[in-house]
């Protein structure tokens, strides 16, 4: 059977009974693409029987081509438990032994610390988008005090309907894994939302996206991405002033005003207090740098 079949059935599958999310099956996708890529060349096949011809070393040689172009550890070792999750559904399906290629041990990375923008430089930012009151600068403005204010991923922010206006002091988000966590907002929040949708020339419905683009569509998160990198480089800001890190900042500020580790764990939906930790990190390497710059025998 050729593997297209299977992995189509695959994904398939994993998005609507086991509910994992676009982004998780988009990535899912890309990998096993680049691998039966990587199959047909190296053997000839992109079939259930050239799987049947693999060995460890095969497997080692995909990850070194990996590596070759450029692709990042990080991105190779997701690449690998992603073929071992597929290896293992098409053990059941097609009846074949592939437990030795599960034998693979997932290459170690250097994992990177978050990267948070500074209190002042978000302070720039929010400022100057306020100067524009467009209904769609308004709009941008207020999902960044969105995600900043909750630490909300930019999926989970423009995943939010109408209907939900306005947010709840406690709102439930369904982040990845559809794992469901509760969140604070504060009243700032819905101000901001607010004034975008007093602006907003398209009628919603209770089902509409709450973020809206020009067509009245849900906003693609490429739309706000490419508006943070234009005032990036207006602002002088640094490389990290991405939307996802004020995600970053979100957790970072918290833990610089002592907040408890446990509770930005709950906040952002970590399921390992070890992935919360890095924050930690981040803000002793922030305390570091300040003594370094300011104490008087440097």
């Amino acid at each position: 059977m050729v593997l297209n079949i299977i992995i189509k059935k695959w994904l398939t599958e994993l998005k609507h009974i086991r509910n994992y999310s676009d982004n998780t099956v988009r990535a899912y996708s890309i990998d096993l693409e680049n691998f039966t890529h990587f199959l047909t060349q190296h053997i000839g096949q992109n079939d259930v029987d050239g799987l049947k011809q693999l060995q460890l070393s095969d497997v080692r040689a995909w990850l070194t081509s990996r590596l070759n172009q450029g692709i990042a550890p990080v991105s190779n070792a997701r690449a690998l438990s992603t073929l071992k999750h597929f290896f293992k559904y098409v053990m059941a399906q097609c009846q074949i032994d592939l437990s030795h290629l599960l034998e693979m041990r997932t290459p170690k990375s250097l994992k990177k610390l978050p990267r948070p923008i500074g209190v002042n430089k978000i302070d720039t930012l929010i400022k100057t988008m306020e100067a524009k009151t467009s209904w769609t600068d308004l709009r941008d403005v207020a999902l960044v005090i969105l995600l900043y204010g909750a630490g909300l991923r930019i999926s989970e922010a423009l995943n939010l309907n109408y209907k939900e206006f306005p947010l709840s002091e406690v709102l439930v988000i369904t982040g990845k894994g559809q794992k469901q966590r509760v969140v604070p907002m504060l009243p700032i929040i819905n101000t901001y939302i607010q004034a975008y949708l007093d602006q907003c020339p398209i009628v919603l419905t209770a089902d509409s996206p709450l973020f809206i683009g020009q067509r009245g569509g849900r906003l693609n998160m490429g739309m706000l991405q490419k508006k943070i990198a234009m005032l990036r480089t207006q602002l002088h800001l640094p490389d990290e002033a991405t939307p996802h890190a004020l995600r970053h900042s979100f957790a970072t500020h918290l833990l610089d005003e002592h907040a408890d580790l446990r509770v930005i764990q709950e906040l952002l939906g970590h399921s390992s207090l070890s992935t919360t930790q890095r924050y930690m990190d981040v803000s002793l390497q922030n305390l570091k740098d300040v003594y370094t710059k300011s104490h008087p025998r440097k």
